[in-house]
């Protein structure tokens, strides 16, 4: 998605809750991500924000606001999740 909306103002940020962080760095260099990267081997985010699993996913505008949240992976609803998405950013 990033590749494909990056130019249409598209910003994924992924935070990694991995308690060892040279766990999620291993990973990365085998799968590299083209997105931020946060770190918070604490786990104090998920906690914050109430996640119930992983991973969570939310679109947000511009000014902040919430437009919908995914929770775990489902191939099945990528149609809906990058139809969501284009819809953002074509209406900002």
């Amino acid at each position: 998605m990033h590749a494909k909306y990056g130019s249409k103002g598209l910003v994924i940020l992924a935070i990694n809750v991995d308690a060892n962080t040279a766990d999620a760095k291993k990973f990365l260099g085998e799968t590299p991500a083209v997105f931020e990267i946060a770190y918070d081997a604490k786990g104090v985010t998920p906690k914050a924000f109430g996640i119930k699993g992983m991973p969570t996913s939310y679109l947000i505008d511009r000014t902040g606001k919430v437009l919908s949240t995914h929770t775990g992976f489902n191939p099945s609803k990528k149609s809906e999740i990058e139809a969501a998405l284009k819809h953002a950013l074509e209406n900002e």
